[in-house]
């Protein structure tokens, strides 16, 4: 049954989607799709408490102090809404304007919606006298901007390559079923993962390695003009290097970063280093350290942390002597990638901070192991799961 009243299609939408994720929820037999709805029914039923105690706004005659209404304000509603609840209706940008100060009628909001929404290519479905909005799977719309006077949150861009990667950052850092809103900038899509941590949390997937058309120096590159951000994270997976001492979803941090394939081969045919250590940011490596040492004194499932020399090139190592060989020359090493050097390289350069964050998914040979697809999902999963509690804890960077 409809209800009435001011709130009533809000209420109505979310009466509906408790009632479909309540079913959702009788039928999942997965326990981390289980737990999400969990989550999103509690989310609901908060949201439908809250339309219901709340008065309905006054009359619609203008007051003296009302700011006046203009296209502009609109759009940056509009898109701020559909970025951060991947949809928005009619009503919830009317309420978000009046609660800004702005005069905002019903009629007012829809008539700059709709020329909005054919402007800027916005789908839109008809809901109970309203439209629900959604940017377009490829939206060129570039993020808003904060209002006149505020400032904006810092920004952490993650990287990813592989599936496994990408899977667990969206899964971890924003729980399905809920959809994931993208913005397209420069034909360079991206995922908002959110407000953690007083940071903007925006996710891009890259090629792997370093070099190449989308691969770790282009993609960080291409991030850091779009959104300015205060530091870059490459979160994955790597080898190991000793199997003896480290465990399979072990999470390696990279205090420094070198480029092993940059070298020197002399008159003796011996191979001299010639690649960059890089010291990875402070601020991000000092809060992991202190992170992993309360989440280890809490006793609390937690993998293993180990922060050291990280190598990065451009070759995928699948080679038992290639391993070894790679050990003789940086005996100190806890384990390689490939997208390191490019993220640093271009965050160097721009002045962004920036660290790897890598789970152990094998040791750089017997690649085709029949744990190999486990192996990927618990080294992504645990990174993710690492980097997304030290961010939890704070800001790390000032707005601006």
């Amino acid at each position: 049954m409809l209800s009435h009243g001011p709130n009533s299609t809000a209420l109505d939408i979310w009466r509906k989607k408790l009632d479909y994720l309540q079913q959702q929820e009788v039928v999942t037999t997965d326990a981390a799709h289980k737990f999400a709805l969990t989550q999103y029914i509690d989310e609901a039923k908060a949201k439908i408490a809250d339309l219901t105690s709340v008065p309905p706004p006054g009359p619609a005659t203008k007051p003296q102090n009302l700011k006046p209404l203009s296209k502009k304000d609109v759009y940056r509603a509009a898109v701020t809404l559909m970025h951060s609840n991947g949809s928005t209706t009619n009503l919830d940008i009317k309420y978000k304007l009046r609660a800004e100060g702005f005069y905002a009628t019903q009629d007012d909001v829809s008539y700059l919606m709709d020329a909005l929404a054919t402007q800027n290519g916005w789908r839109r479905a008809p809901a109970a006298g309203h439209f629900i909005f959604t940017l377009p799977p490829h939206s060129n719309a570039k993020p808003a901007r904060p209002a006149k006077g505020k400032k904006a949150l810092p920004a952490i861009v993650l990287l990813t390559v592989s599936r496994y990667e990408t899977q667990a950052v969206l899964r971890v850092f924003k729980a399905p079923p809920a959809p994931q809103a993208q913005t397209t900038i420069s034909g360079v899509t991206y995922n908002h993962l959110g407000t953690h941590g007083q940071m903007r949390i925006v996710h891009a997937i890259c090629e792997m390695g370093s070099a190449g058309i989308g691969a770790a120096l282009q993609r960080t590159t291409d991030a850091i003009l779009h959104w300015h951000p205060a530091a870059m994270v490459a979160v994955g997976i790597a080898f190991g290097m000793d199997k003896k001492t480290q465990k399979i979803g072990e999470v390696l941090v990279s205090s420094h970063l070198q480029d092993y394939e940059l070298a020197k081969l002399n008159k003796r045919s011996t191979i001299i280093p010639r690649g960059d250590r890089a010291t990875a940011s402070s601020s991000l490596l000092s809060r992991l350290r202190s992170t992993d040492a309360i989440k280890c004194s809490h006793r609390t499932p937690w993998p293993k942390v180990t922060f050291g020399l990280l190598l990065s090139g451009q070759k995928l190592v699948n080679s038992f002597a290639h391993i070894n060989y790679l050990k003789r020359l940086y005996p100190e090493a806890i384990g390689g990638e490939m997208e390191g050097l490019g993220l640093y390289a271009a965050s160097a350069s721009a002045k962004v901070d920036w660290i790897v964050v890598k789970g152990i998914c094998d040791w750089g040979y017997n690649k085709s192991s029949k744990l190999k697809d486990a192996w990927q999902k618990l080294a992504a999963r645990n990174a993710a799961t690492v980097l997304k509690a030290a961010l939890d804890v704070g800001s790390l960077f000032p707005p601006h």
